[in-house]
């Protein structure tokens, strides 16, 4: 802080080295047909029989969504591959609240 000025400025122009990153997702473990809860109503021989027809639904279209997720994933790791350094550009505005006396 200048002695004779109440405000200072200071401008700094640089970069941020962030290296390379890759991001990944994974679905919750037990995202599964079998750990539907279908409801205290339904008895365990509607259930098996509910069971039956839409299991294999439900396992196709969580491996589905798990393939669109991975792919999505893959092309924002393509996308941000090149962004290594991010520009920095920082103002800083000072003050002289208090002077002391020698």
């Amino acid at each position: 802080m200048p002695s004779n000025k109440k405000v200072s400025f200071a401008l700094e122009l640089g970069a941020y080295y962030v290296g390379n990153y890759a991001l990944e997702a994974t679905l919750p473990p037990g995202l599964k047909s079998e750990n539907i809860d279908y409801g205290p109503s339904i008895t365990p021989q509607l259930k098996e029989q509910y069971f039956k027809y839409i299991s294999s639904d439900i396992d196709t279209a969580i491996a589905d969504l798990n393939t669109e997720i991975n792919q999505a994933i893959t092309d924002i790791n393509k996308s941000i591959e090149s962004f290594k350094f991010y520009p920095v550009l920082k103002l800083t505005i000072g003050f002289r609240a208090l002077e002391f006396k020698k």
